[in-house]
């Protein structure tokens, strides 16, 4: 324990968490409920396994209608204090967590890796996110504030005597609820800007992969946040249930699937609510021929086209809400974009360690079985539907006996009613169609029930602009795919969800405006004619 808390930077209040974790060890998480770790008010819990290796790890608290009530109440304490703290007060506290996440950056990784099978390099660019994020927060509600808190706004009423100023205010009380695919970096896109809002906030991660919030905790420790601005629910989807339902709960910022976000958004509906939530996507990828006719030589061209694209599909495992698993590509140069392609992928490494920094570059597991038999479903699907043509994966890659490992699948010539070709698959799938003109491509793309991202590659600069503004989506991508900016907003379309993510987006979607109108008293006002005899 001594050489862990040396090296990583004494995180204390986990420490013997931390130890066990790293030989190899089971360990029992707690809540975080006002500003302490506390045991469920129920003996019931669950498994946190390694996907690449299916050993516990670990074991979460189911989370109890008792331990929401207790976590609501703590954030409800908290929030008149919290909320009229000054804007560099919080700013403070955020960049305190950014110093923190970066001095046990490696560590952080390395556990966010082993809860859910992130090959590690990838895990290092997530967590060198996050503590950039808390750190934009942190600079920004101080730029909200310099600039846009007590704005007087023009109304044209001015020469009546009025002044109008608009200022933002907390929202309140906030349940965020996060995933599983990216466990600490949707962690830190709800609560930095949370936070930096004035808002109080009871969080439910993901009961498979919990690990880093539960560092997060610990580092609110360290840097001395009040007691219940953060808590930290562990549980299942009951667990979520009871939260948002809760009346105390001002605002739900969710981001999964669109079965619970219809859910959630009755639950608002009837509470009036305010909410904010990612809903996930099936986003395409338009390639037209002309990209291979940069000025630069065309294996250099083949070569980044071909990592665009397997990025867009075989990154995190294919597990990411915005893939871009719809490739569609012209057809002057389909065939040679499909061929290489499926050479490429199957080149591809997989990490029997993600955390193991030799595995570079390489696949890790799907994050569960219940995943991995999710993506498999959807795939065999496919073959017996005959939806597509089936040109490499759809199986467990050779020589993992254990481990969810699923190899990337690509589908070419896919129907367009096919389900693999509509629905999220949320792993390494990609389905392939090829097409002719501008217009078929672009009816292609925008056929689709979600509208999250886009990507677009063509040398034609007034092409690209054009197609991204006729896309239906949040997000369009021009010569990539999956950047994503954390002072840019991020959020799509149709049942993409609802509001945005990141930016100054993000945190606005975390404040109340309200106005202040004043009248110069010295003014002249008389509606009714009133003549007092004072």
């Amino acid at each position: 324990e001594t050489g862990i808390n040396a090296e990583y930077g004494g995180l204390s209040p986990l420490l013997k968490m931390l130890s066990r974790l790293a030989l190899g060890q089971r360990s029992f998480l707690t809540h975080f409920i006002g500003g302490q770790f506390v045991k469920s008010s129920e003996d019931h819990s669950i498994p946190v396994e390694n996907p690449a290796t299916e050993a516990v790890i670990a074991r979460v608290p189911l989370g109890t209608q008792q331990d929401v009530e207790n976590a609501v109440i703590s954030a409800k304490k908290a929030f008149p204090q919290w909320s009229q703290t000054q804007p560099s007060q919080r700013a403070q506290f955020l960049s305190q967590f950014a110093t923190k996440i970066r001095e046990n950056h490696q560590f952080i990784s390395q556990v966010e890796s082993l809860d859910a099978g992130k090959p590690i390099f990838e895990a290092y660019e997530d967590i060198k996110e996050v503590a950039n994020i808390f750190d934009y927060y942190s600079s920004l509600i101080l730029e909200v504030e310099e600039k846009e808190q007590n704005k007087v706004i023009t109304t044209g009423l001015e020469s009546s005597g009025f002044t109008t100023t608009l200022r933002y205010e907390p929202v309140g009380l906030v349940a965020a609820i996060t995933p599983w695919n990216y466990p600490l970096l949707m962690v830190a896109q709800k609560v930095a800007p949370a936070l930096a809002a004035g808002c109080t906030i009871v969080l439910k991660p993901s009961e498979l992969t919990p690990l880093t919030a539960h560092l997060l905790a610990a580092l609110s420790q360290e840097i001395s946040l009040p007691e219940g601005v953060f808590n930290v629910v562990i549980g299942d989807g009951k667990t979520g249930a009871a939260l948002v339902n809760h009346p105390l709960i001002d605002k739900i910022s969710f981001t999964g699937s669109i079965p619970t976000g219809s859910n959630i958004l009755s639950v608002c509906a009837k509470q009036i609510k305010r909410s904010s939530m990612e809903l996930g996507g099936k986003s395409p990828i338009i390639v037209f021929d002309d990209i291979l006719q940069y000025d630069q030589p065309r294996t250099e061209s083949f070569n980044k086209l071909i990592e665009w694209i397997m990025m867009g599909f075989v990154y995190n495992q294919g597990e990411v809400c915005s893939a871009t698993s719809r490739l569609l590509v012209q057809k002057g140069i389909a065939e040679q974009v499909i061929d290489q392609l499926v050479k490429a992928v199957k080149n591809l490494k997989f990490a029997p360690d993600p955390s193991d920094e030799k595995y570079h570059p390489a696949i890790g597991p799907l994050v569960s079985k219940l995943q991995w038999e999710r993506v498999n479903g959807f795939v065999q699907r496919a073959l017996q539907n005959n939806a597509g043509t089936l040109l490499c994966g759809a199986k467990r890659p050779d020589g993992f006996s254990s481990g969810h490992f699923y190899e990337p699948t690509i589908f070419r010539d896919v129907k367009t009613e096919s389900e693999i070709w509509k629905e999220e698959v949320f792993g390494p799938v990609l389905c392939i169609r090829t097409f002719e003109t501008q217009e078929e491509a672009l009816e292609l793309a925008n056929d689709s029930t979600y509208g999250l991202a886009a990507a677009v590659f063509t040398v034609d600069a007034q092409r690209a602009q054009t197609i991204s503004r006729q896309l239906r989506s949040g997000i369009v991508w021009n010569c990539c795919s999956q950047p994503a900016p954390s002072r840019a907003p991020w959020g799509g379309f149709k049942k993409s969800g609802m509001g945005r993510e990141l930016g100054e987006f993000g945190l606005k979607a975390f404040l109340e405006v309200k106005q202040v109108t004043a009248f110069d008293f010295k003014s002249e006002f008389s509606w009714y004619n009133v003549k007092t005899d004072q």
